[in-house]
């Protein structure tokens, strides 16, 4: 299994009364700021974690791009490919053939599209919403919609994860079977009573930020100032759109993918996530923090492809982002939200230049 950037995650198991192996994603001790997330033996003590090494590779091209098995029995003698924790975006499978029309001549060629399917978020065991997606970074996905949407604002408010996990082996060999009956699907158990009360079951397509929330005013409750500071060298900001292309690596092939990236202060890359959805690809990166325990990311900046909606100016005020950039346009809504929270916003964030729409005094040089 692939789970790059996951130095501090662990699997526990435990049999339930079916006979099946629950699955759930731990916090190791060594990472004190991330809280345990499964399921608590009898005694009220966590059951023992099995250690998870990440992988350096993916399985081959021709593997299932984030389906799972849904088979009772683990597929012996095989290594599972890239996984549902995978944070890495994939194509579909090869095989497509296109007919391509170029130079006024028509030729037959094979072709490499991006995977979108829906991945099914239940909370509690209850059908929540559809979210239309890339598969890859699932459970980061799930997390940092219900992030956004108010429903969790951390990962203590997350007792267990239920997973439509890859039947085979990790590297330690320790056999993963499917949890849920389907496969594309999160079922998040929640600590105590949501947070917000949830009015409807969501529909989300991947160009919906936050569907399920029926009143602007509900996403602003739950919006905090952001505080002055810190501050970013302007000059290193270019430089970032070709450390967040360089980390697309399906993007290369298929040329259909949103990205987001997260980097600190020196223009380092803490988490890039992709999606066909660029709000996906910020909940996605938003989960990893939710994960992590790195909440509010107060001294980081955020790298969206596309243009810098409402969603995505909310999305990252409510991690504490203090700075967006967007390779595309703001939205006049989402300038008023950034100058309204004390976000520096820019855009058109091209070449050697870009534009500020609000917060400029964070952009300084040190």
């Amino acid at each position: 299994m692939h789970a790059q950037d996951l130095r501090a995650r662990w699997w526990s198991s435990r049999i339930t009364g079916s006979g099946r192996r629950k699955w759930s994603v731990r916090a190791s001790a060594e990472h004190s700021g991330a809280p345990a997330i499964g399921p608590r033996s009898p005694s009220g003590t966590a059951s023992r974690p099995t250690r998870f090494r990440p992988r350096s590779s993916c399985a081959p091209s021709g593997s299932h791009p984030g389906a799972a098995s849904t088979s009772p029995r683990p597929s012996h003698g095989r290594r599972a490919a890239c996984g549902w924790l995978s944070n890495v975006a994939k194509p579909a499978a090869p095989g497509l053939r296109i007919r391509r029309f170029a130079a006024g001549e028509w030729t037959e060629a094979p072709d490499a599209v991006v995977t979108e399917e829906p991945l099914q978020l239940l909370l509690d065991g209850k059908p929540l919403a559809v979210v239309m997606r890339t598969p890859g970074a699932d459970i980061e996905l799930a997390l940092g919609l219900l992030f956004a949407e108010g429903i969790i604002r951390s990962a203590r408010d997350v007792s267990g994860l239920r997973i439509s996990a890859e039947a085979g082996e990790t590297e330690d060999r320790v056999k993963v079977e499917s949890v849920l009956v389907e496969s594309n699907q999160v079922d998040v158990q929640l600590a105590a009573k949501p947070r917000r009360k949830i009015e409807r079951s969501m529909l989300a397509s991947s160009a919906c930020g936050v569907c399920g929330t029926q009143m602007i005013e509900d996403l602003r409750h739950d919006l905090a100032v952001l505080p002055a500071g810190p501050a970013f060298d302007p000059v290193k900001l270019p430089g970032l759109v070709d450390k967040l292309r360089s980390g697309q690596g399906v993007f290369e092939r298929t040329g259909g993918l949103h990205a987001a990236g997260l980097f600190d202060a020196d223009g380092d890359i803490v988490a890039l996530r992709e999606d066909i959805g660029r709000h996906n690809a910020v909940d996605k990166v938003v989960g990893r923090l939710l994960l992590d325990g790195r909440l509010p990311a107060a001294a980081m900046l955020l790298v969206a492809s596309g243009r810098a909606g409402y969603e995505i100016v909310q999305k990252s005020v409510g991690a504490g982002i203090p700075l967006l950039a967007a390779v595309g346009a703001p939205s006049s809504l989402a300038v008023a939200l950034a100058r309204e929270f004390n976000q520096t916003l820019v855009g058109f964030l091209r070449g050697d230049r870009f534009n500020v729409y609000s917060g400029h005094q964070r952009l300084t040089n040190r």
